[in-house]
């Protein structure tokens, strides 16, 4: 797949969608009292479950920071949308990657939203809802790499840019590839821009994002995005629940399940990914 896109973007996408999520976000979270889950009191005087939901927001348009600052992207708005459809609420926290999975596991979070694939280590860690988006594990080089495959980067010369603590990253180091780590996948993405690295190894959604077209412009480079494993098939995206909280996954499950029967996911579908082939 070809893309072209426009150097000066970056600049808009880092102070718009695209802000970096690597720093320790201590103004976003709550004091530990605050902490865990919660039942507040409806309008009607009915008891309503508030969650504590842990996010990456480097995902664009999965998940990102809009204009004024807050989570948004494809993946929150669905959570919303289950959430208002099986009468919970949500908390958003931003927080880096890193933290998330043992967040959960400390109960300081009952969901986790953030471009989770699904994987034996996760499975282990949380319960995982059904999927709601499917990528694959995608190399972004520029127009006319040689690089096709992962065993193409074994053998080519150039750096290999990874989000630290992703499992690209991991599958690197499989391969005997020593990458170039960064805090989040825009700074890699950017790190390609800058010729800091040769190669982006990441999830195929939010690189295409990254590197699409902005007509406004008028610099561009071309870059092409490739399957790291075409015999590894899709990613299944999901969200991650507490361990052992069937309750909350039976929610999860069961309003994903009635916003595709009564046509909302599709409608939220097709606000953010237009013609992207994301769908499950």
């Amino acid at each position: 797949m070809k893309i072209k896109h426009l150097l000066p973007m970056c600049v808009a996408l880092a102070l718009a969608a695209c802000s970096d999520n690597s720093a320790t976000q201590s103004n976003d979270t709550p004091p530990a009292s605050a902490v865990s889950q919660q039942d507040t009191a409806a309008p009607t005087g009915e008891k309503v479950t508030s969650y504590l939901v842990g996010i990456d927001i480097g995902y664009p348009p999965l998940t990102f920071r809009d204009t004024k600052g807050q989570p948004s992207g494809f993946e929150v708005e669905l959570l919303q949308a289950i959430a208002d459809d099986q009468k919970f609420q949500i908390n958003l926290i931003p927080d880096v990657r890193a933290n998330l999975f043992p967040g959960l596991g400390e109960g300081k979070y009952q969901i986790l939203v953030g471009s989770f694939e699904v994987n034996p280590e996760r499975q282990a860690q949380a319960e995982l809802s059904n999927p709601y988006a499917k990528g694959y594990r995608a190399i972004l080089s520029k127009k006319d790499s040689t690089v096709k495959s992962a065993q193409d980067l074994r053998t080519a010369k150039g750096i290999v840019g990874v989000q630290k603590g992703t499992n690209s990253e991991r599958k690197l180091v499989e391969l005997g590839i020593t990458p170039k780590t960064y805090d989040s996948l825009f700074n890699t993405f950017k790190g390609l821009v800058q010729e800091e690295i040769t190669h982006v190894v990441g999830d195929s959604i939010p690189l295409t994002y990254y590197a699409i077209s902005n007509k406004d412009e008028s610099v561009t480079q071309e870059y092409e995005l490739a399957h790291f494993d075409a015999s590894a098939g899709e990613s299944m995206l999901v969200y991650a629940v507490s361990k052992g909280n069937t309750e909350l996954l039976g929610k999860v499950n069961q309003g994903l399940e009635n916003l595709k029967k009564n046509g909302t996911y599709d409608q939220i579908y097709q606000k953010w990914f237009k013609n992207n082939d994301a769908k499950v």
